[in-house]
């Protein structure tokens, strides 16, 4: 019996994650930036001192987005009014009112995934304490405190985006033939 398996190789540029965990990420302190991890897909974080979910719990999609936007804040796949839009796409005159329509859109997004991950937060600290992991990780024992209490060197997260590709695709696609 044979396994097929698909391998996604992706080339990292340390400078870059370099200057983003140190500047992005602030606080992160030099030495430890220079000795960061890929940990999953293109999360990094610092081995042994970061908390163990550097990304958050919804993914922002860019290309679904987009297409919320362009129909007055309505999912075309359910029908469903999912937030205020500023209008249909086929009102919409200039490129500038599409940007503006996604820019709404994608704050109201960002601002819910912020809740969503606030809220996971709250749950992972008071329910799931996690002692395994906050026991391989620095400065928890120290404080004594799990992962989520704060005992973790570093423990932030970020809201990890899709469709950012696709997006930019979309949108050179209407500003060059169709706006």
């Amino acid at each position: 019996m044979f396994i097929n398996a698909i391998c996604i190789n992706n080339i990292f540029l340390n400078i870059f994650y370099i200057i983003g965990i140190k500047h992005i990420e602030k606080g992160v302190a030099e030495e430890d930036a220079y000795n960061y991890s890929v940990i999953g897909c293109v999360e990094v974080a610092i081995p042994g001192k970061w908390g163990y979910r550097c990304t958050g719990m919804s993914f922002l999609n860019f290309a679904k987005s987009l297409m919320i936007a362009l129909n007055d804040g309505v999912d075309i796949d359910s029908g469903i009014r999912v937030c205020q839009g500023v209008g249909h796409f086929r009102d919409m005159k200039s490129f500038d009112q599409v940007l503006a329509a996604w820019d709404k859109i994608i704050r109201e997004f960002t601002r819910q995934s912020v809740i969503i991950d606030s809220c996971a937060d709250t749950v992972l600290e008071k329910d799931a304490a996690d002692i395994l992991c906050s026991s391989l990780v620095d400065d928890c024992i120290d404080c004594g405190l799990t992962l989520k209490e704060g005992g973790a060197v570093y423990d932030f997260i970020s809201g990890p985006q899709v469709g950012i590709a696709n997006l930019g695709d979309s949108l050179a696609a209407i500003k060059k033939c169709v706006l």
